[in-house]
């Protein structure tokens, strides 16, 4: 049911606060101290997050969708029987947009906190907080829009801003290069949503999500005589299907899934907490967000459930092989990413957008953590490594990079790291609960919400189940990888020797999102055959908003084992944990099975560590091919038609001025012979009978 109730008309507020914010940073930030531009902007997420956690107390118990028309927007009028296009700034909230506030608002709030310590000696503070004030102000937009028009403003809001943060150290090349292909490749996957949007309006003359009367686009798509319709009209059937691929086409490129994940490891140019921001609660979840929000229109075509599950688990393993040789501290992460992220995405594809959302939640606060703890090990090898230079400076003793090893003055490469366990405690143990719960380790937090999507995709084809276990073993290893090449065995460089923990305003947002990620699995414990009944919160809160509507039209499933499927969830998760532990530790912290010297003739090793080529695979198919073209279009149609055209009027102008000069001699004689001959001409004529003429 939806209602219009005034009881929720303060939600605007919730947007609005971080819009201030950045307004008061961009307009006045030049004229306050760093100290007041950050109070204001973390201030004004939390006072969003405070606003979500009143509006969760009035939503608990209510499984109603609320709509809040703020204003009318514009109007399209309809032409030859057409219905109008009308758009209202009106806001949605249940309980799935609810849980998106309370994400955005409370993870992003910590991340600014967060930022006031890690960006205390940038000289574009303000100008950062002032982006990511807007940020979250686009990011709440598109979750909380009750229609796709001012969803894709906030789409489109945050793909902007996304270009702003991953280059806001434009003066690096790598940083401008890396926002340019963040926003080219996003701007490929928004014409799918945009086109989506057309269908959608087409087929069901409205792009309000829900409205009063029930005829907004989900309503009618839950409706099961529309369902049973659009079923039963292949044509109809077939344009749904190609809607919903449209919009998927679009969350491949929001949320960083094959073909367009390839952004999303570059996007580490940017700042720590911007890595923070849009890999772990905002941005990179919106794809998920909108097939939670859209599943009952989702629902009403079998092939795009498909595609949604079979793309998100081949994505979860590709990333997954990739993040295993990676050896910048934040490139295992962002591949990491890439790989949860298509957990989520399967999970959706299976039916069970819950679960799905559920590991949006666990992912936003163990993801956040790693990405803030990495930070906090990159500024500690930031310092260590200024403080040699101008030592090496006072000396003239700055010793040169090793022939073919890792660049000594690399603060993110994990070959400079090792040991950092004594110097770094809080961040280690901080990461080390973050990394239990994204391994799955039994009673963490990534443990109960992973579970959950492996059973429901092994209830619906086993072959994409033992996919998900494979990257979850995979997911073990590099994680644990990451953690020893970092934090354990012995220091690998001088400056791995002299870094010290970070500021409590970066330590406090760790151990708040540390405790969560640990913790955090409660909410949705699983109910196991032959147990008692668990509380599931998480999916009791949800189902309003997220349960499937129409089960019937998902593919058949199958009733694996439960208790089963968690040993096995549960065995891999420990052993690959266990295996690059023991390994490593070995090894000391280096390399496996592959010596140095070796790498260049180990094809598997090679081709993961340089991605599997897919950069190069993009840049000959789209780029050589395109040069080509732009090349032979310049050289015919430009230069031979163009200027051919422009060149060749003003060449006939040429010759026309030149004929016409020759009568213009200045010479009287010449002149007064020019009026006899004509005057000649005219008596001429007169004679000759041809007086009609004057």
């Amino acid at each position: 049911m939806v209602h219009s109730d005034p009881e929720f008309a303060k939600a605007w507020l919730i947007p609005a606060l971080p819009l201030l914010g950045f307004l008061f940073n961009g307009l006045a930030g030049g004229l306050v101290t760093k100290r007041v531009a950050g109070a204001v902007a973390t201030a004004a997420v939390f006072g969003s997050f405070a606003l979500g956690l009143m509006l969760f107390g009035q939503l608990s118990g209510d499984p109603t969708a609320h709509i809040n028309t703020l204003a009318p927007w514009f109007v399209v009028p309809g032409f030859n029987g057409a219905a109008p296009l009308v758009v209202n700034y009106e806001i949605l909230i249940d309980h799935l947009s609810l849980l998106m506030i309370l994400i955005i608002t409370g993870v992003g709030g910590l991340i600014h906190l967060y930022s006031t310590g890690y960006m205390a000696a940038d000289k574009g503070y303000t100008r950062f907080f002032s982006y990511l004030n807007l940020f979250i102000f686009f990011m709440l937009l598109l979750v909380m829009g009750n229609n796709m028009v001012l969803m894709f403003v906030g789409w489109e809001g945050v793909g902007l801003c996304s270009y702003l943060l991953i280059g806001f150290w434009y003066e690096k090349e790598s940083a401008a290069a890396a926002a340019l292909k963040a926003m080219v490749v996003n701007r490929i996957g928004d014409v799918g949503v945009l086109i989506g949007m057309f269908l959608a309006f087409w087929y069901f003359k409205t792009l309000d999500f829900h409205n009063v009367s029930g005829t907004g686009l989900l309503d009618l798509a839950a409706n099961s005589h529309v369902a049973a319709a659009i079923t039963a009209t292949p044509a109809i059937g077939a344009a749904v299907t190609l809607m919903t691929l449209a919009i998927f086409w679009g969350c491949t490129g929001k949320s960083a899934q094959i073909p367009l994940y390839t952004w999303l490891p570059d996007a580490m140019e940017g700042p720590t907490p911007v890595s923070a921001l849009i890999h772990a609660a905002t941005m990179v979840t919106a794809g998920v967000y909108l097939v939670s929000r859209m599943h009952s229109l989702f629902e009403l075509s079998t092939l795009t459930m498909t595609v949604i599950c079979v793309i998100g688990m081949a994505t979860a393993l590709l990333a997954a092989s990739i993040g295993l040789v990676q050896n910048d501290i934040k490139r295992v992460l962002a591949y990491s990413t890439c790989s949860q992220l298509g957990y989520m995405f399967a999970a959706c594809g299976a039916g069970a957008f819950t679960a799905g959302m559920f590991h949006v939640t666990t992912h936003a606060f163990f993801k956040a953590c790693l990405f803030l703890g990495s930070g906090a090990v990159i500024h500690a090898m930031e310092h260590a490594m200024h403080e040699r230079h101008e030592t090496a400076h006072r000396d003239e003793s700055d010793a040169p990079a090793a022939a073919g090893g890792p660049d000594p003055d690399d603060p993110q490469d994990m070959r400079n790291m090792g040991g950092l366990k004594g110097k770094l405690p809080l961040t280690h143990a901080t990461m080390l609960l973050s990394t239990a719960a994204i391994a799955g380790i039994p009673l963490f937090s990534g443990f109960f919400s992973k579970d959950e999507i492996l059973y429901q995709v092994a209830r619906h084809h086993w072959s994409l189940w033992f996919v998900g276990v494979v990257t979850a073993a995979m997911t073990a290893f590099y994680m644990m990888r990451l953690m020893y090449k970092t934090f354990y065995g012995s220091p690998k460089s001088e400056d791995a020797q002299h870094t010290h923990e970070a500021t409590p305003s970066m330590t406090l947002p760790l151990v708040i999102l540390g405790f969560l990620a640990t913790f955090a699995g409660v909410l949705a414990l699983p109910s196991i055959a032959g147990f008692p009944k668990l509380p599931n919160f998480f999916e009791k809160f949800l189902e309003p908003a997220a349960a499937p509507t129409n089960p019937g039209t998902l593919l058949a499933p199958h009733e694996p084992s439960q208790i089963v499927l968690l040993a096995i969830s549960a065995f891999v998760a420990l052993g690959g944990v266990a295996y690059a532990y023991y390994a490593y530790k070995a090894k000391d912290g280096r390399d496996l099975l592959i010596a140095p010297e070796e790498k260049q003739h180990a094809t598997v090793y090679e081709w993961a560590l340089h991605k599997w080529y897919v950069d190069e695979l993009y840049y000959n198919i789209t780029t050589v091919p395109g040069r080509w073209i732009a090349d032979h279009l310049y050289r015919v149609f430009d230069l031979r038609i163009v200027d051919g055209a422009v060149n060749g009027v003003g060449w006939l102008a040429s010759q026309a001025g030149a004929l016409f000069r020759t009568g213009q001699t200045g010479y009287v004689r010449n002149y007064a012979f020019t009026m006899l001959i004509g005057a000649l001409i005219v008596v001429i004529a007169v004679l000759a009978g041809f007086r009609s003429i004057f």
